[in-house]
């Protein structure tokens, strides 16, 4: 099965559903980062800074997450922004 890479445009929240935790990976460039597997047919990479911030939202599998990436023209600095979504069960 081929996976559909989600690719994080500046300045747009992008809502995705986890299917498992994050496992690090180093890239071809020999950064490391985190691979996602999402619900559905979806995979994400992130930066370790993402990666934090998800597991310091205890987001877990089957939860839905808002990621933005902000920027405020091209080549300035990038923050990331992770949200848990409303609709977890407590």
């Amino acid at each position: 099965m081929s996976r559909q890479k989600v690719e994080f445009a500046a300045n747009v929240p992008t809502q995705v559903e986890l299917d498992g935790i994050g496992t690090l990976q180093q890239s071809q460039s020999g950064n490391d980062q985190y691979r996602y597997f999402l619900k559905g047919d979806g995979i994400m990479w992130v930066e370790p800074a993402v990666h934090e911030q998800i597991r310091a939202a205890d987001a877990n599998t089957g939860d839905t997450i808002t990621i933005t990436k902000h920027q405020a023209k091209a080549r300035a600095p990038i923050a990331w922004e992770v949200r848990i979504g409303q609709d977890r069960s407590e």
